[in-house]
Parts: structure tokens; sequence; C-alpha cells
């Protein structure tokens, strides 16, 4: 089996725990955690039911992920220091290059890292998600490993997955018009979206990336697969 597809088989299997972790919560061992009401909430709602809105993040998505990887024979390590060194303005204010970290590193029987991954959660929303994005994306590609971009988001209305997959291509592009040492044979993209119960996933070994081209109406996604190059996966247990 190729790396590809161990990847890919993993994302959903990965996607499947965190789909029945929001939809049955009673079974699941994950569970998501809820954000605390505000005060104005609070005295608007029922104190015996004060918890507020169900948090998404990339911690469960690594989580899950990591009980994906535990039902095989890889291995895996948590943040990963990177070979090569980073000029991130966020931590490096004194101009030099220092090694970054990968969220998740994928390994084989013989220690061999053989994927990194890095996580994300939420829609794009301003300029700062952007640059986040391309910070990762940059260590993704330049690092010798295959790649894996797994990002979560709660739900998605009509224009959701197309913005946020042309800001990954941009990221892309931008990194490889500044960059010279790509070294990484290719990156899988991966965006599970938890209410709706379905994923997709494309493998970029050219680093292209097409549009998804998609419809949803309230919890269900309205799409063929295999659409433009993306594959389409799921919940097992249909659509919450």
């Amino acid at each position: 089996m190729n790396i590809q597809q161990q990847i890919a088989d993993l994302c959903e299997e990965t996607d499947h725990i965190l789909w029945n972790a929001y939809s049955n919560e009673e079974t699941s061992h994950l569970i998501f955690p809820h954000y605390r009401l505000s005060e104005e909430d609070l005295g608007q709602s029922d104190m015996s039911n004060s918890e507020g809105k169900i948090r998404v993040s990339e911690q469960e998505a690594r989580f899950a992920f990591v009980k994906a990887i535990c039902q095989g024979t890889l291995k895996y390590s948590i943040e990963v220091p990177t070979k090569k060194t980073y000029k991130f303005t966020t931590f490096n204010s004194d101009g030099k290059g220092r090694s970054a970290q990968t969220d998740l590193a994928l390994l084989n029987c013989g220690r061999e890292r053989i994927c990194n991954i890095d996580f994300k959660s939420k829609g794009i929303t301003d300029k700062s998600t952007n640059e986040k994005i391309g910070k990762d994306i940059q260590k993704l590609l330049r690092e010798k490993p295959y790649g894996l971009w797994f990002h979560i988001l709660e739900s998605s209305d009509n224009s959701t997955l197309s913005n946020l997959i042309k800001v990954i291509s941009d990221c892309i592009n931008d990194v490889r018009s500044n960059f010279t040492d790509i070294d990484s044979p290719g990156l899988s993209v991966h965006i599970c979206v938890i209410k709706h119960a379905f994923s997709i996933h494309c493998d970029l070994t050219e680093f292209h990336i097409n549009n998804f081209d998609y419809e949803v109406s309230r919890s269900l996604l309205k799409s063929g697969d295999n659409a433009n190059g993306w594959r389409v996966y799921r919940s097992r247990q249909g659509m919450v």
C-alpha cells in the first residue's frame, strides 16, 4: 500500500471517530468540550444546563488521528522538531532561522518518518488566519517527508470550503514561488466537516489543488463523489 492510500485510510477512520463523537456522545470516548456561557447568556438560560456551544478544534482531530493510527502497525511522534530552520516573525524577532514543530509525524515500523501532519480548525476569518496556514504549509512543503494537511470544520455553508481551498492553494503557490528547497514528494489535503458528516480528500503530487463544487442544505451534502479530483467520504451512520 502506498503512502497516499495509507494516509487516506487513516483520515477516513479519523473522520468516523470524530463524527461518532459529535453525534453519539453517549457511546464515544472522545467528548467535544463546551464553551462557557457568558453572563448575558446565563441570564436567559436554564442554570441546570449552563454549557455553551460545542468547541470543535484541531486538538480533537489530532487525538482522533492518533486513535486511528493505534488500530494499525504504524507509529507516531508528537510536536516533532523540523529538520530545517524557519523565520516566522512571531518567534524570530532576531531574524535568525530556528527549528519549528510539526503537529504529528507518522513513522513506519522501522521508525522512519514517512509523513508530516499539521492540523487546523475553523474557516477563513481574516488575514491572520491565512498567515497561520501559510506558515504550516511552508513546513509541510520544505521538509522531506510526504505531507498531510488535516482541516476540521464544525459546519459548512455553500462557500466555506471554496474559500478555504482558495487560501490553501494561494499559500502553496506562495511557498513554491518564494522557496527553492521544496523537498516533500507530495501533499494530501483533507477537510472534515463534523455537523454535515462528510469529508473531502485529494492527493497533490504537482501541488496543484482544484476547487470542490458542492452544495449543502441543512445537514446534507449535495454533491457527487470524486468531484474535480476530490474524494468524498460520508458517515457510515448517515447524516447528523
